[in-house]
């Protein structure tokens, strides 16, 4: 009788066991911790665009990046980059 008792006790630890594990997992997926990578590097790149030229002050997707004489740093244009060559500026 004794056996009884202890299998009928250990059949429902294993079943309230499953269960609680059952409802673990329907948790951890009902909450969306995870972060599309597309939307995070489109919003980055998003951001970049319109950055100003250091000389002309004229918006543009792409800079080139100068060191001036006091090692100020420059970001130029496409234009503007003969204008840093001739005045012998260092290129990044």
């Amino acid at each position: 009788m004794l056996w009884v008792y202890i299998g009928v006790s250990v059949l429902v630890i294993f079943l309230i066991w499953v269960m609680v594990k059952k409802n673990s997992v329907k948790e951890v997926g009902g909450a969306n911790n995870v972060i599309e990578l597309n939307k995070k590097l489109n919003k980055k790149q998003k951001t970049a665009k319109g950055q100003v030229c250091s000389f002309c002050r004229n918006k543009t997707d792409r800079l080139a990046f100068y060191s001036d004489e006091q090692g100020k740093v420059l970001g130029l244009c496409n234009s503007c980059k003969l204008l840093a060559e001739n005045r012998g500026l260092l290129r990044l």
